[in-house]
């Protein structure tokens, strides 16, 4: 059960990567997963890649098959990336962009998921409350 939850989680996190780095920079998700090597893609997918793996914490295998791409390849972009983001200002402003409005994104979107959850619970612990109450009126 845990690893359906991850799992879901996992995927709703892709999908908003996915989803606002096309917003902001064009480059669809088949693109980034794709052969394409124009800039604005091959920047596109190492903005996805060094996020999967630095502030997702997904491994470097794992972040690779979920871009199309080899365990190196993500270990190449996580070396690259501080002089690309020192030195390429259109990086630099693609990735703070992208980063930045997928946490702010992700955490509204993770509230409403406990708010949800809450609500599931306090429904549970209602019902469990009634049973209780029917055993003990009936012994």
């Amino acid at each position: 059960m845990e690893d359906i939850i991850r799992q879901d989680t996992l995927n709703n996190k892709l999908e908003l990567l996915f989803g606002i780095t096309e917003a902001i920079t064009g480059v669809t998700e088949q693109n980034i997963k794709g052969p394409l090597r124009f800039r604005d893609i091959a920047v596109a997918r190492n903005v996805v890649g060094v996020i999967l793996n630095k502030e997702l914490g997904i491994t470097t295998t794992r972040a690779g098959k979920l871009i199309g791409r080899d365990h190196s390849t993500i270990v190449y972009y996580g070396k690259q990336f501080e002089g690309n983001f020192e030195y390429d200002k259109e990086f630099q402003d693609i990735y703070t962009t992208i980063s930045d409005t997928f946490w702010h994104n992700y955490i509204k979107a993770e509230v409403g998921d406990m708010d949800i959850q809450v609500a599931k619970l306090q429904d549970l612990i209602n019902k469990l409350e009634a049973q209780k109450q029917s055993l003990i009126k009936s012994t």
